[in-house]
Order: structure tokens, then C-alpha cells, then sequence
């Protein structure tokens, strides 16, 4: 009984909240009516409110009113709380930072991004890339690098899909500088997923690298973010005697219809490794007309040649 009359007063509290809210952005309020949502002052309801707006409004005026609202009634508490010992209250400071990060927050929010709790330091994140905290940026990078599984690709996808130019440009700066190997990769795990132009040098010392993997980091940058020497390396790589390399060469030639092209990843549907077949297959599907052609030609004498061809036509990727 107590259980479902806290419920039904927390919902109330919402239903109050959120027809401020829709008043506030409708003009219905002005800023001068910000004494009404007072008795919610640092109350988790308001900001998971203030959240659950935000998935859903995008603008000057709302994100004028969301840090109006922040600042009076949830950041006093944010700031107090970054370095609780319990970890629900920095998960609540986290929750704030991520929400609305000011400037003047950039020391707490790097605090909290070397939290023990996955759920209060990926918050930190994306404050952090909200913010452009250049130092900050290259903390995600070491997380990145530190951390396995499902936190790994939670960093990478965070950098990939909410950072701006200037976190890319310097990512690109931290994996021509930095010494760390592991850092090193993760910088080209992100680069080879966005496109933004590398410098030549350093790709080429990283193919020219004896670590296999460190390679194949590089070829993946050239693949998948094409670079004005791009085509030559593909092609090159295409004819490799690591069927890993041969695979993503015959992705990157994909964004590249020319005739050696063509040619190469019409050879490359009678690979030997069943990966490099398909992915040959795939590419030229593809590229258009001139590919599916390709595709179409292959006689049924050549087993390889035609399932991989058939199998493209027939199925996406």
C-alpha cells in the first residue's frame, strides 16, 4: 500500500513537471515562473524529467530552458555530490553533468570519468564529449583502451556518433603522437569509422609496422575512411597472402569505381578464404550497375565464383 501511494505521488509529481515544461516552451511561462518548480529542487523527478524531454525536444529554446532549469535546481546538488561515497548520488551528479555540462564543471566531470562505476563514468563521457574537454577526450581513448566488452564499444560508439570535428581532429593528433600502442589502435578503430583526412605518414609507418595488428588498423582506415591514396594500397592489399588483409581490401575498393577495381574484386570472387569471396561480392553489388554485371557474368562452371556472386545478388549486407 505505501509502495503504490509513494508511486502515485511520484507521478503526480511528473504530470506537474512536465505541464510546466510544455507551458515553459509554449510561452505559457516565462523564466520569472522558475520559483514554481522550487519544491523539486534536486529531486530525481525533475531530472528524469529534464531527461525524458530532452530525448525528445532539440533547439535554442529548449536547451535555453533546460540549463535554466538545471542551474537553479539540480547543479547545486550536482556539484556537491561528485564525490560522494555512494555511488547513486554520483550516478545523480553524472546524470546532471551529462544533461546540462557548463564550463566551469570540467574538473568534476574528469573526476567522474575515473569513477569505479561503469554507470556513473559513462556519464561522464558524455558530458566530456558535450563539453570538448580535450584532456578529457584522451581519458575516454585510455578507457577505451583499458576496458573489454560491451564498456569498450560503449566509449567508441559514444566518440564515433556525438563527436564533434574538433574531437576528431584531435584524435587524430592523440594517434600520431601518442607512444602507447594500445591507444594508438583505439584512435584508428575511430578513425576508420568517420571521415575525416589522416595524414599519410604515420598510416604508412603503421603499415610498414611488423605487428600484424597494428596493420590491419591501418588498412581498415584506408577501407572504410577513404584517403586521397587510398585506391593504391587497396589494391595492393587485395592480393595479400592474409586472407584478413584481402578482406578489407576488397571493402575498401567498393567506394572506388574504376576499372582495376572492377577487375580485382571480380579475381577476388575465387578466393580461396570464403570471407574474401563474399566481401568481393558484396563490394561490387554495390558499386552500382558496372558491379552487378560482374556479378550476373559469373559462369556456373567456376563453383566459387558463382555461389559468392548469387549469394550477393540475392541477400544484403
Amino acid at each position: 500500500m505505501r509502495i503504490n501511494i509513494l508511486k502515485d505521488k511520484e507521478n503526480a509529481q511528473r504530470r506537474v513537471i512536465s505541464q510546466w515544461l510544455i507551458d515553459a516552451l509554449g510561452a505559457k511561462k516565462s523564466f520569472s515562473d522558475l520559483n514554481e518548480l522550487k519544491a523539486y529542487a534536486n529531486h530525481k523527478v525533475l531530472l528524469s524529467e529534464l531527461e525524458l524531454f530532452d530525448r525528445r525536444y532539440k533547439g535554442d529554446n529548449w536547451d535555453l530552458l533546460k540549463n535554466q532549469v538545471s542551474q537553479f535546481y539540480l547543479m547545486n546538488h550536482a556539484r556537491r555530490y561528485y564525490r560522494s561515497i555512494f555511488w547513486v548520488n554520483r550516478n545523480f551528479s553524472a546524470r546532471c553533468f551529462a544533461l546540462t555540462p557548463f564550463p566551469q564543471d570540467q574538473q568534476r566531470i574528469l573526476k567522474l570519468l575515473e569513477d569505479s562505476v561503469f554507470l556513473v563514468r559513462s556519464l561522464a563521457v558524455s558530458a566530456t564529449i558535450k563539453l570538448e574537454i580535450k584532456q578529457g577526450i584522451l581519458k575516454i581513448l585510455h578507457l577505451m583502451s583499458d576496458e573489454q566488452g560491451y564498456d569498450r564499444y560503449f566509449y567508441r560508439d559514444m566518440l564515433i556518433n556525438k563527436g564533434s570535428l574538433q574531437v576528431f581532429i584531435w584524435i587524430k593528433d592523440f594517434a600520431y603522437l601518442e607512444k602507447d600502442s594500445k591507444i594508438h589502435l583505439s584512435c584508428l578503430d575511430i578513425l576508420a569509422r568517420k571521415s575525416i583526412p589522416i595524414p599519410e605518414e604515420f598510416l604508412s609507418r603503421d603499415l610498414d609496422s611488423n605487428d600484424k595488428t597494428l596493420q590491419l588498423a591501418a588498412l581498415k582506415v584506408y577501407a572504410n575512411n577513404p584517403q586521397s591514396n587510398s585506391l593504391p594500397v587497396l589494391l595492393k592489399y587485395i592480393s595479400s597472402i592474409d586472407p584478413q588483409f584481402r578482406a578489407q581490401a576488397a571493402l575498401g575498393l567498393q567506394y572506388f569505381l574504376t576499372k582495376e577495381s572492377l577487375d580485382k574484386l571480380e579475381e577476388a570472387l575465387s578466393d580461396p578464404s570464403w570471407m574474401v569471396r563474399q566481401q568481393a561480392g558484396w563490394s561490387l553489388k554495390k558499386m552500382g550497375n558496372a558491379g552487378v554485371d560482374i556479378l550476373r557474368r559469373q559462369p556456373q562452371n567456376n563453383k566459387e565464383a558463382y555461389e559468392s556472386a548469387q549469394y550477393a545478388l540475392k541477400f544484403d549486407w
